[in-house]
């Protein structure tokens, strides 16, 4: 749903001229307007800085950098390329006009203006702006949505799959392990058969909120499918991938955990492999080599911790 106009939107202007500024201070303080203002383009980025501005006016001619050059660094920044320029200048030739839109400005207005043609261009410019926030957000839930496995609310598969693919090329250039570690509920089959299917989702469910709550910081934590979990620790070598596999083994064999068909204790089985940044290998045999070394601890017996072979060992 598109924001109301009335929305007290933050308004940047910036001229070097004093008079202009108490003019357009007075008559966008008329309207639901937060107003701000900087007299050069210095002080115009500390302002965007602090406030964040929904709309910027702009004027052309500044001394120490005009109002182009200044446009072309705030759309050519990350952070706030987003922020839209209207122009208000008192250059009406036509290669200044389009040089200003050709930069990517929204509106290009001519001194002196119409202060009710102002107000009209600027409400239009603030509803295109919200409409494109509301957007953004949407598709950044429609994103997290994407990555996120609905029951735990932990990352999915396909999240950690894409950040270990990431975080394999840091290690390597900065010389640290990672470790990568698989976690299977045991005979997780036997609490679906036994007490049914929501019983065994509480349990999924109180499980992932104990790994969380259990693990370090950096570790992230993510749904790998069914009753695997996976785990991926930046800067973690052997030893380490030992003490917080073995921590968290013993944190669940150790706790009850409370369902709508009475108390229930369950065990994980574990496997870890460490990344070597000397023997380089992709995120895809990573996970296999954890995968495998899980696989060894539940051929072992129940609620082991196995690490994998390293790489060429």
């Amino acid at each position: 749903m598109a924001r109301p106009a009335v929305k007290k939107a933050r308004i940047l202007v910036i001229d070097d001229a004093q008079d202009v500024l108490d003019l357009l201070n007075a008559i966008l303080r008329n309207h639901p307007y937060e107003v701000h203002t900087a007299r050069s383009g210095a002080s115009g980025w500390q302002k965007i800085g602090e406030i964040s501005p929904d709309l910027i006016l702009l004027d052309i001619m500044m001394p120490e950098q005009d109002g182009f050059r200044f446009a072309k660094k705030i759309l050519s920044d990350p952070e706030t390329k987003t922020i839209p320029i209207m122009f208000l200048t008192a250059r009406s030739d036509i290669k200044s006009l389009q040089t200003g839109l050709g930069l990517g400005a929204i509106e290009y207005l001519v001194k002196p203006f119409n202060a009710a043609e102002l107000i009209a261009r600027i409400e239009v410019a603030l509803r295109i702006k919200f409409l494109q926030d509301d957007l953004m957000r949407a598709n950044a839930e429609l994103q997290s949505m994407a990555l996120t496995d609905p029951l735990t609310g932990l990352r999915n598969r396909r999240f950690l799959s894409e950040h270990l693919q990431d975080l394999l090329p840091v290690a390597r250039r900065y010389k640290e392990p990672l470790c990568c570690t698989m976690v299977d509920i045991d005979h997780f089959k036997q609490v679906n058969d036994t007490y049914g299917h929501p019983v065994g989702d509480e349990v999924l469910l109180t499980l992932a909120k104990l790994m969380k709550s259990s693990l370090r910081e950096a570790d992230i934590v993510g749904r790998y499918g069914g009753e695997e979990f996976i785990i991926v620790s930046p800067r973690t070598d052997l030893k380490a991938g030992h003490l917080v596999t073995e921590r968290l083994r013993k944190t669940v064999e150790n706790t009850t955990f409370s369902t709508a068909k009475g108390d229930l204790s369950i065990t994980i089985s574990v496997g870890f492999a460490v990344y070597d940044p000397a023997n380089p290998e992709s995120a895809y045999d990573l996970i296999e080599r954890a995968d495998t070394a899980l696989y060894a601890a539940k051929n072992a017996g129940r609620n082991k911790v196995m690490a994998a072979q390293p790489v060429g060992g």
